[in-house]
């Protein structure tokens, strides 16, 4: 017994000298812990509170990057339009040209009255001039010649009285309407009516409203998301130079770490401390202890020891299960980063292509407001040359064809290929004449009837002289058959 319990006092006080030697080591770990940190204290609460902000500053930032693409795209189409006060302007020009339009015509009225009613005058001073003259009767001469001289007074006063303000009128006319061309080129729409370049102007300046007042919109919101994203900025940047760190918001996994150490050099301070105050009570024991007290102990210990492996079993699994979990974050978070890049570059093709599908929007607008009517007038003036039973040509606003042949309406897929091919020229040639106001292009056609049979090559002659009146030609005839 005596032995036993020397051994056992020997055993316990080396244990208490590795334990101290451990303490040691742990103390100076945790302190180069703490430096790294600048001594202060690192809570569990402020790293999460900084990991919220990080991700609100993340969701933040995407959420501005996309209002500012939204701006963007906005200011990218931008045209250049008159204000609404010019517009005004513009509007009582017309309409004060309408009225000049119409007052000259009245104008032009009383005068055509006027000159009937003087040459009615005239012919009646004839007659009375020459019964004078054939009754000799010198008063009635006298008074006849007055009478021719008042009506030719009454004639000139007519004419200059009356013409002298539609001169002015037709001078009037021509600067307002110049002054109304001029200021719908400037704008580009000049290819159109007064009434109707008006009209659509002020549908785009309403547009272009509506677009500022969104802009006005997108700026006010981009303002405030950014200022409160300063202020996240800043609360981080505070938080990092508390523990005097760079303002990198990879430092929160630094800190993080930092905070893990700690913790795990606390613990184990903590444990080996408790071990150490168990040494030092049962070192108390008195010579007289009994060998079955020192029995129950030495159970005690190996229960202790026992429960102590099969936690630590438990600890060396869920080690196990946690290092799996990390492969497996890190394979999802590779393929997060891949699905983010995709999503960036399909963010970045659809941005393309809505800007592709505005212009082209914009251009069959374009088209279709300046071309269809054009084309409608080419189609029933040219195509029923070529070929005359077919009549009142249409054409819808996605450029479809229709067409009548013996009172039932068809469709420009039932004509034949030579049929079609005449058909399209008549649209080319719509689309010239609304396209080119002051000089018109040469045309060159190069085999474009082969399909055709010669009775309708025939009319096709006939068709290309009436366009040759309008358009310079360049022929191309495959055989001498095909001539012109």
């Amino acid at each position: 017994e005596e032995s036993l319990l020397s051994i056992n006092f020997s055993s316990q006080q080396a244990r208490k000298d590795l334990i101290d030697k451990q303490l040691v080591l742990l103390n100076d770990k945790l302190k180069e812990e703490s430096d790294k940190i600048n001594g202060k204290t690192l809570t569990k609460e402020n790293l999460k509170i900084a990991q919220q902000k990080k991700q609100e500053l993340t969701l933040l930032g995407k959420e501005v990057d996309s209002l500012k693409e939204q701006l963007s795209r906005l200011n990218f189409f931008t045209k250049n339009l008159p204000t609404a006060q010019e517009l005004s302007n513009a509007k009582e020009t017309y309409l004060e040209l309408e009225n000049l339009k119409a007052t000259k015509s009245t104008k032009a009225n009383q005068v055509k009255v006027n000159k009937g009613l003087s040459i009615t005058l005239i012919i009646i001073s004839f007659i009375m001039f020459f019964i004078g003259i054939f009754n000799f009767k010198k008063y009635l001469i006298f008074s006849v010649c007055s009478l021719i001289i008042g009506g030719l007074f009454l004639v000139w006063a007519i004419v200059n009285l009356v013409k002298k303000p539609l001169k002015t009128h037709t001078q009037q006319i021509l600067e307002k309407e110049n002054f109304l061309h001029s200021f719908l080129f400037n704008y580009g729409y000049g290819g159109y009516d007064i009434y109707s370049s008006l009209s659509m102007l002020e549908s785009d300046l309403i547009k272009e409203e509506n677009k500022q007042v969104k802009i006005a919109e997108l700026n006010s919101q981009i303002s405030k998301k950014t200022s409160y994203l300063a202020q996240l900025k800043e609360h981080i940047a505070n938080f990092f130079a508390f523990y005097n760190l760079d303002n990198n918001l990879e430092n929160l996994a630094f800190l993080n770490q930092v905070f893990q150490n700690i913790e795990y050099y606390k613990l184990q301070i903590s444990t080996l401390l408790q071990e150490k105050n168990l040494l030092e009570n049962t070192s108390t024991f008195s010579e007289d202890l009994t060998l079955k007290k020192h029995k129950e102990y030495k159970q005690k210990l190996l229960l202790n020891k026992e429960e102590l492996e099969e936690k630590i079993a438990k600890g060396k699994t869920q080690i196990f299960n946690l290092k799996n979990q990390l492969v497996t974050l890190l394979d999802l978070n590779d393929k997060l980063a891949t699905a983010q890049q995709e999503l960036k570059n399909a963010l970045q093709e659809k941005s393309i292509l809505e800007k592709t599908h505005y212009c082209l929007s914009q251009a069959k607008q374009n088209l279709t407001q300046g071309c269809l009517l054009p084309i409608k007038i080419a189609l029933n003036e040219y195509a029923s040359i070529v070929l005359p039973k077919y009549t009142n040509y249409t054409i819808n606003q996605d450029f479809l064809v229709k067409f009548q042949f013996n009172n039932v309406v068809r469709d420009f897929s039932d004509l034949s290929l030579g049929e079609k091919q005449i058909v399209f020229l008549c649209m080319k040639l719509g689309v010239i004449f609304a396209t080119f106001k002051k000089e018109l292009p040469f045309l060159i056609i190069d085999d474009a009837f082969a399909p055709l049979d010669e009775e309708k090559f025939l009319l096709v002659k006939n068709f290309i002289r009436q366009i040759s009146k309008k358009l310079q030609i360049l022929y191309l005839a495959p055989c001498n058959n095909r001539k012109l």
